[in-house]
């Protein structure tokens, strides 16, 4: 169980200091409650409690965080933007790739008060009519920079050889390629087999968007997948069939996955799919109800994944083709962690002359990659936890009137935790005053007590606060008060 003692000269002297700055308390809010109350400005979030630790999750906006009171260390991470997919002519790109990904290992001393700068990343923009993703934003925290995602690339036409387009200058997981299908018939001697033809008659390959290079080298980031065109033919059904195949983007734990182009020589056995998004990274920072409660992530096997890039997409052009003895997939999943994907359950399936699935975006405040079909990618977050403080924040007693002998007077009694408050006066309980419950919202509770005081001269005043959180230690108040004689008029 936790304990904590009064700190009543520290409370009074921050709310003189409000009191001075109301410029600065104008800007600022307040978010959660109880003993993780969390002081913003510019910025979104949530907070939870989690055992004897808060954690706190920065969802949008630049602004700053103020280290609560009695905070003396936290730990932290940071994902950036996911990249967006791109968005070909053909309907086919690469996935973006997901923000790259810090967390500390050891807690970080800070204190308390201190405003920390913050920025929330947004997701890029996904492609249009041919163009690659845009790059997600950066997300910051404390000085460290954790970059956004790469765009997926895409292709501007259908052309033979077209050269894809594709985004640099990223520093989180790289995007996904796409490559340019072949423009020539197959052979014409009979056979059942297809012929892969993904590097030859003038097809256009390309490498998926290299891990950022830039900041702390402890950034989780990695490649996007590679992309070969793939163009078979089947000369016993004199049908040509191209498929545009885009890669998967990085994530934070593994490169975006390549194209699957495989065959063991008859159709029935060959296989197509886009890249599947690279995995993101599990934290150690909250667990997978907190992570309910506070709205961020992904959770696979009770862990809480971000950072997961985003799958390739694929486009079959073969109108009025009904072959059936070939399988492929055209909405491969997105990598765990908030990668766009084309289904929810992350399991690949084929079958023949399958509808293109609709594009996925990533998760928002999970830092994963868009789909490769022009799917924006998910906004960043930043995730703190730190020690719940030890103490209730007890702002004081005042009086409705100065105490005077044989007079009623109301005795009010403030802290930033809701509970029961006994009051007592030189060591005795005040007659309906042994368990006065507070009332309020946010980190300010209140309770009151009528006293009627029966001698005059000094005496001791004493409340016991018994927090409703039982993991928080009870504790006592206590303060001088001086009773005047009672009135002349009576």
């Amino acid at each position: 169980m936790k304990s904590f003692a009064g700190a009543l000269t520290a409370a009074a002297t921050a709310l003189l200091a409000l009191s001075l700055s109301p410029s600065v308390q104008a800007a600022t809010t307040n978010f959660g409650s109880g003993v993780c109350v969390q002081t913003v400005d510019g910025l979104t979030g949530t907070s939870a409690q989690e055992g004897d630790y808060c954690v706190v999750a920065l969802k949008s906006g630049t602004g700053t965080w103020t280290v609560p009171t009695g905070v003396s260390a936290i730990q932290y991470m940071i994902v950036g933007g996911g990249g967006g997919g791109g968005a070909g002519n053909s309907s086919s790109a690469g996935g973006g790739g997901a923000g790259a990904l810090y967390e500390t290992t050891e807690p970080f001393a800070v204190t308390a008060g201190t405003a920390i700068g913050a920025t929330v990343g947004t997701g890029g923009n996904g492609g249009t009519a041919g163009t690659a993703g845009s790059n997600g934003a950066d997300s910051t925290f404390n000085s460290v920079i954790a970059y956004g995602g790469g765009g997926g690339s895409a292709l501007p036409n259908n052309s033979v050889g077209t050269a894809p387009a594709s985004r640099t200058g990223y520093g989180g997981s790289g995007g996904g390629a796409i490559a340019s299908p072949v423009g020539a018939m197959g052979p014409t001697n009979a056979a059942s087999a297809p012929a892969a033809s993904s590097n030859s008659l003038n097809a256009v390959t390309a490498t998926g968007g290299a891990a950022g290079a830039s900041g702390s080298q402890t950034l989780a980031r990695n490649s996007g997948g590679n992309s070969n065109a793939a163009f078979p033919y089947f000369t016993d059904i004199q049908k040509t069939v191209s498929f545009w195949l885009g890669g998967g983007g990085g994530g934070a734990d593994s490169a975006g996955g390549n194209i699957s182009w495989s065959s063991s020589g008859t159709p029935a056995t060959t296989t197509f799919s886009p890249g599947v998004g690279g995995s993101g990274k599990f934290s150690n920072l909250l667990n997978s109800t907190t992570a309910g409660l506070l709205g961020v992530g992904e959770i696979s096997n009770s862990k809480v994944y971000f950072a997961g890039g985003g799958a390739g997409h694929g486009n079959f052009n073969a109108a009025g083709w009904t072959f059936t003895g070939m399988s492929y997939s055209l909405s491969p999943a997105g990598g765990v962690g908030g990668g766009g994907g084309g289904n929810s359950g992350r399991t690949i399936y084929t079958a023949p002359n399958t509808t293109v699935a609709v594009s996925a975006a990533g998760a928002v405040n999970t830092g994963g990659g868009g789909r490769g079909a022009g799917a924006v990618g998910g906004t960043g977050v930043i995730l703190i936890r730190y020690l719940a403080t030890t103490m209730p924040t007890m702002s004081g007693v005042s009086f409705s009137a100065t105490p005077r002998k044989s007079t009623y007077t109301t005795i009010t009694f403030e802290m930033n935790v809701p509970g029961k408050t006994q009051f007592r006066i030189n060591g005795k309980r005040i007659a309906n005053c042994i368990s006065r419950a507070t009332s309020g919202s946010g980190n300010s509770y209140s309770s009151t007590c009528t006293w009627k005081p029966a001698f005059i001269g000094p005496q001791q005043l004493s409340v016991i606060a018994t927090p409703t959180d039982t993991s928080i230690a009870p504790a006592t108040f206590t303060t001088g008060v001086n009773v005047a004689p009672r009135s002349a008029t009576r």
